[in-house]
């Protein structure tokens, strides 16, 4: 071979590997994150607050979720795995427990994360007693940092859900500049956690916008920026989902996607809820702002007799939800109680006004409006919220189930802003219609409505010492049968009061463009998202992203073998120049 024509390979040769190494480079960077690939989530529901001390509502958590890491976390199956804990022990004589934590996890600020934060956090929510979490740590009784990566949490009583405890870290460095008077003041706007998403913006009642971690000490997300679009409506929700303006929508009624289930590019997961929705009854202190004729029991019984909770399922859920009966949701078995039947309250509008009758609202003015002979008439508000087309139709019959049986209803449809306001504040209302979502651990949703939640959770006010003692009692029992057995003792307690009417227990949709999306897998649960588990949020992939699809490992391998073959080529190339210039030499 010429001199001229090795040159010429050998540059050849040295432009496939520059080439391919610079293309390496640049894949390795989007790899793991392709700019292009944005989540975009289609919602009803905004959070109330961005601040641990002060949110309660379900989108609030789910944001905590995704920012913040907790000690522990669940995976697909509702398992515990680890969280910024890789490992705990208990003691012998279950009072004492000690984590490990995990080395090298930083804030989203870059700053260290140790077992001080952790230390912080706990205890500033037991020193406020604010938010959603503190029913979950209340009963831990001392904290003790024994190096940066390790803390033992005492009580003096067993903790049966330890480990349950979803309760999100928030760093040292930013929130130990507040106290009980002024915590709730701080917006927390930036969110600084260790979860695998930053949040970037809060456009209030547009989206909230999401960044990813590409830090996270655990698997990293495949998108690139996670967006949650707010709607007013489900309509409007339904229809950009069809036009493939989001790629999730997320919380809509059967009636709503029905005509697009066909479509062989949308799946619906459809799952049983973890959570109910009730008319809920005020038991606060008489103020003269309420008829208190609705903490009489007897009344609140008469309600529940001459409301027809099938009906509300078949004529606004298209028969798509499940009659309430108690305050565990179904889907928690074995969690959930179910009435005996002589303790049942089935749809009897002439047991309804038995009731009523025998209580001495035997009097019937000209609108048909019961009252006593101390002229007390049987008339109420309910509050309903207008974002929530559904509930107000619910709330337009139990109005008409309720004049059946002689007890006026006036409604007033509020804001949620309004609703919390006046439940919580004014106190001017005898009943309003809201959900609530449960957890994986039914002392979450128990802990609601004990005395030590009131002017916190416990938005109905309600309070009795049995039930406080069976909750209370119920969290330290490590005996699974005979916790059942106190859970089930709890919701009975409920079930008589009435502080809360379970109305129904939804089946909660939850459609995706497949078209757009993949790498879903439902919970154990049924759900994707609002699921206790970040895993959909970390495995989802959009279409048409490189996102995952092949690691810059994978990319030197192919490289390599592409360099070799070339090498292999020149080596070939000069091997059959040579034997034909022998070839010609010998002609010659």
């Amino acid at each position: 071979m010429s001199m001229k024509k090795k040159w010429v390979l050998l540059l050849i040769l040295g432009l496939l590997l520059s080439t391919n190494l610079v293309y390496v480079g640049a894949y390795a960077d989007t790899a793991s994150a392709d700019e292009g690939a944005i989540l975009k989530i289609g919602v009803k529901q905004e959070p109330d607050s961005l601040n641990p001390f002060a949110a309660w509502e379900a989108a609030s958590s789910e944001i905590f979720q995704l920012t913040y890491d907790a000690l522990t976390a669940f995976d697909r199956d509702l398992k515990v795995v680890p969280g910024l804990a890789e490992s705990w022990e208990v003691s012998a004589d279950q009072l004492t427990w000690t984590f490990h934590l995990r080395k090298e996890v930083k804030w989203h600020d870059g700053t260290p994360f140790t077992s001080a934060d952790v230390k912080y956090t706990y205890e500033a929510i037991q020193e406020t007693q604010m938010g959603m979490y503190y029913g979950s740590i209340s009963d831990i009784t001392n904290i003790e940092v024994v190096d940066d990566y390790t803390i033992k949490m005492s009580s003096k009583l067993p903790k049966a859900n330890m480990l349950q405890n979803v309760t999100p870290i928030l760093p040292e460095h930013i929130w130990s500049a507040f106290n009980a008077e002024n915590v709730l003041e701080f917006e927390n706007e930036q969110m600084i956690g260790t979860g695998p998403f930053k949040i970037v913006e809060w456009q209030r009642g547009q989206q909230v916008v999401f960044g990813r971690n590409a830090d996270y000490f655990e698997r990293k997300p495949q998108v690139n920026n996670l967006i949650y679009v707010i709607y007013a409506n489900n309509d409007t929700m339904v229809q950009s989902f069809q036009n493939g303006e989001i790629d999730i929508a997320l919380g809509l009624d059967y009636v709503d996607i029905k005509n697009i289930l066909e479509d062989k590019n949308v799946k619906n997961y459809s799952y049983e809820e973890n959570g109910f929705t009730e008319l809920a009854f005020n038991s606060s202190e008489p103020n003269g702002a309420f008829n208190p004729l609705i903490q009489d029991k007897i009344v609140r019984h008469a309600i529940d007799y001459a409301i027809d909770k099938q009906k509300i399922v078949d004529l606004v859920y298209d028969s798509s939800a499940v009659p309430g009966t108690s305050y565990i949701p179904p889907s928690q078995a074995p969690w959930h109680f179910e009435p005996s039947k002589e303790e049942l309250r089935l749809f009897n509008p002439e047991e309804a006004i038995k009731l009523l009758e025998n209580a001495g609202f035997v009097n019937v003015d000209a609108e048909g409006i019961r009252s006593n002979d101390q002229g007390e008439r049987l008339s109420f508000l309910l509050l309903s919220r207008s974002d929530n087309t559904s509930e107000v139709q619910v709330g337009q019959l139990i109005q008409s189930f309720l004049k059946d049986v002689g007890i006026e209803l006036k409604i007033e449809t509020v804001d949620d802003g309004v609703l919390n306001d006046r439940t919580m504040s004014t106190l001017d209302y005898d009943m309003f219609i809201w959900g609530w979502g449960g957890d994986i651990d039914p002392s979450v949703l128990l802990n609601v409505l004990t005395t030590a939640n009131l002017n916190n959770l416990n938005d109905v006010f309600y309070s009795n010492p049995k039930y406080d003692e069976i909750v209370a009692k119920q969290a330290t029992e490590m005996d699974m049968d005979k916790r059942i057995e106190m859970v089930h003792e709890a919701q009975s307690i409920l079930y008589d009061d009435q502080p809360y009417n379970i109305l129904y227990y939804s089946n909660n949709n939850q459609l995706v463009r497949t078209d757009l999306v993949s790498g879903l897998k439902p919970t154990s649960s049924g759900a994707i998202f609002y699921a206790s588990s970040t895993a959909n949020y970390l495995d989802a992939v959009l279409a048409g992203s490189s996102t995952g699809t092949m690691s810059s490992g994978m990319i030197l391998i192919i490289v390599a073998v592409i360099v070799l073959a070339v090498i292999a080529g020149v080596f070939t190339l000069k091997k059959r120049t040579q034997k034909h210039q022998d070839q010609e030499r010998q002609e010659w």
